[in-house]
């Protein structure tokens, strides 16, 4: 099992992508549409995308600490190099974007000195998101996990002289990081909102990340067999998660066992397989445009809608705003994601040709 490409994980990122935009359009459907009953998804699509992104990334790292390939300030550098060429270019470009939304009164939102900070991923490191880009806030939580997790993982290969030992040190020092801010935050200032401070600051959030890589190392330790088995608990752990009521599990302990729940799940998905072509093409496609859509589908298409109809809603809306960011998808991808992408691929196919 390798951490790549799998109709079982492209599942489970389609699923996460779709969740994350039915709930925001949720804005644009009368609460009387469900009969009473509440529209919002018992499971957070973005609590999703972290596990399997500590997965996919957390994995890779494993698979090279393993082969001996990650041992150093080189191949820390090359790793940095081939993240970034994934994840900043499309980020900066709608980033701009947003800016000149706001600059233009097309998308609600303020702007002020502190927009700097989103070049950066500061916006919401150590408070809360607070200005526009909202749906930026997980973005920032992943890239901090990108930046700090290998150094950490570097530290304790060389603490503990063997990578078996190392990984799962390093993953547990973000498990344990999470749990203890959030109960010292808590502790602090009980009276903090839930959702901007303990589920959207970076330093409450990373160890969700965490849990996911650390999957990825048991799975391939055969530490954890029977996976169906395995997955039914996660998905059993991961609902009891999120039915339970606010208070003080909300803020210290709810992330967690969330991440736990989900992490139980990946070793079945990374499994999936089925012989058809076209479900498997859609799945691809929706997964592989997973990343362009959660950039664009908010500020640049939920935002002006809002902004240019103030008030409509209805399905006709609501499918207006599916298509459209779907669209405005589409064009990121293949306009500015695909060919850094194809970049990244080339230089990391003759940096491993110089190593």
């Amino acid at each position: 099992m390798t951490p790549t490409r799998r109709p079982g994980l492209d599942i489970l990122r389609s699923a996460a992508i779709l969740l994350v935009v039915w709930d925001h359009g949720l804005r644009f459907l009368p609460a009387s549409v469900f009969g009473g009953i509440s529209p919002y998804p018992l499971l957070d699509g973005v609590d999703l995308f972290f596990v399997l992104s500590g997965w996919l990334v957390g994995g890779g790292l494993y698979e090279r600490l393993s082969a001996g390939r990650f041992t150093g300030t080189g191949d820390l550098f090359r790793f940095y190099a081939a993240r970034w060429l994934r994840t900043l270019p499309a980020y900066w470009t709608v980033l701009a974007l947003n800016v000149l939304l706001l600059a233009l009164h097309l998308t609600p939102g303020l702007l002020n000195g502190r927009a700097v900070y989103y070049a950066v991923f500061l916006q919401n490191f150590y408070r809360p998101l607070d200005l526009f880009f909202w749906e930026s806030w997980s973005l920032s939580v992943e890239e901090w996990f990108y930046l700090g997790f290998p150094p950490v993982l570097l530290l304790s290969a060389a603490v503990l002289k063997k990578y078996r030992g190392a990984f799962p040190a390093a993953c547990l020092a973000f498990i344990v990081w999470g749990v203890l801010f959030r109960t010292g935050l808590a502790g602090l200032y009980p009276d903090l909102p839930a959702d901007l401070y303990f589920r959207k600051l970076v330093l409450c959030r990373l160890d969700m990340i965490a849990w996911g890589a650390l999957a990825y190392q048991m799975s391939r330790g055969g530490r954890i067999g029977r996976a169906p088995l395995w997955a039914a608990l996660g998905i059993g752990i991961w609902l009891l998660a999120e039915s339970v009521p606010g208070g003080w599990y909300v803020r210290v302990w709810k992330y967690g066992l969330s991440g736990f729940g989900i992490a139980c799940l990946m070793p079945a998905a990374a499994a999936v397989e089925w012989p058809g072509t076209r479900l498997r093409r859609f799945f691809f496609w929706v997964s592989r445009l997973s990343y362009a859509w959660y950039l664009v589908h908010l500020g640049l298409v939920a935002g002006p809608i809002r902004t240019l109809c103030p008030g409509a809603e209805g399905w006709p809306v609501w499918i207006v705003y599916v298509t459209v960011s779907a669209a405005a998808a589409c064009v990121l991808h293949f306009t500015v994601e695909a060919p850094f992408l194809r970049l990244r691929d080339r230089w990391s196919a003759r940096s491993a040709e110089r190593v």
